[in-house]
């Protein structure tokens, strides 16, 4: 299809000169639900960093929601008022204004949704930056051991905290860990952060959940005798967002994990068990489990 022809199907829809089967049941609801299923798989899929994430979903609602859906509208309007016009069709007429109305309901909530959570990454960003909210982990240097280490949870913003912590201290060449989780992200994000700066990761303590997948990141990976690594199904925290529609489907998270513990040469019978445990229970695997996987290093 040519970009003229394109132009031309663009402007006889706006101006509810297509067939009204056509426009309502291609161009306006499958495009509608084809939109609202792509939009937060590509924020998902292509947007890691929530920062990032967050600036995207403004631009996705400004392309979809303003641009595209008020076309799909207006258009539709014009072809049911040309069609009335001809059939005189109340059933049919009626039947797309429902449909109609039902959409605009449906976007307008489904708007309303998305800026409300990328608010609330936004905020929470604000507030850590301008230092208004502490952050639930500290950082301190061990010079002498030329050592990073991290306890707390991984909350937002970390990944970026301890980048420029590593960038002004060249000579790091470890991370001690100490931490029950966090953000998905933060943990995902430091793990590539620790691989990329080729540090050696280790726990004297425990590291679960987050704090996992940031150990998994170590180029070597040192568990002390009686610490404890712990694994399970990731979940949304209800109790500082609500429905994260674009920033959280744990199944998702859990199958990007896997293929970066994979990247780290995890073996496959371990990756098969890591998220076997609920939410609210935790797997520990044992020294020996963690040695044969290749979980921790010699």
């Amino acid at each position: 299809m040519s970009k003229g022809s394109i132009i031309k199907f663009l402007i006889n829809y706006w101006n509810g000169k297509l067939n009204i089967s056509f426009s309502f049941w291609v161009v306006f609801l499958f495009l509608l639900i084809l939109l609202s299923l792509l939009e937060p798989l590509i924020l998902r899929t292509f947007f890691d960093d929530p920062q990032q994430r967050i600036s995207a979903t403004f631009i996705s609602l400004a392309i979809t929601r303003l641009i595209i859906f008020p076309w799909q509208l207006i258009g539709l309007i014009r072809v049911v008022d040309r069609d009335f016009v001809k059939a005189s069709s109340t059933i049919k007429t009626r039947f797309i204004q429902a449909a109609m109305v039902l959409s605009v309901l449906f976007t307008l909530s489904y708007s309303l949704e998305l800026i409300q959570d990328a608010y609330l990454y936004k905020n929470k960003i604000e507030r850590l930056a301008a230092k208004q909210e502490q952050p639930s982990y500290t950082l301190s240097i061990d010079p002498q051991k030329q050592q990073l280490t991290i306890k707390g949870d991984l909350d937002i913003g970390i990944t970026k905290a301890v980048t420029s912590l590593i960038e002004k201290n060249k000579t790091i060449t470890s991370v001690l860990l100490e931490s029950n989780g966090g953000h998905i992200y933060e943990g995902r994000g430091l793990s590539k952060l620790f691989s990329r700066y080729n540090l050696d990761t280790e726990v004297d303590k425990y590291c679960s959940s987050a704090c996992a997948s940031a150990f998994i990141g170590g180029n070597k990976r040192h568990l002390s005798k009686g610490a404890k690594l712990g694994f399970h199904q990731y979940k949304l925290d209800y109790s500082h967002h609500k429905k994260l529609v674009p920033f959280h489907k744990p199944e998702e998270e859990q199958r990007r994990d896997i293929e970066l513990f994979k990247s780290r040469g995890i073996n496959q019978s371990f990756l098969d068990k890591v998220f076997s445990k609920k939410p609210d229970q935790m797997w520990f695997p044992t020294h020996e489990e963690l040695l044969a996987a290749s979980v921790i290093t010699p």
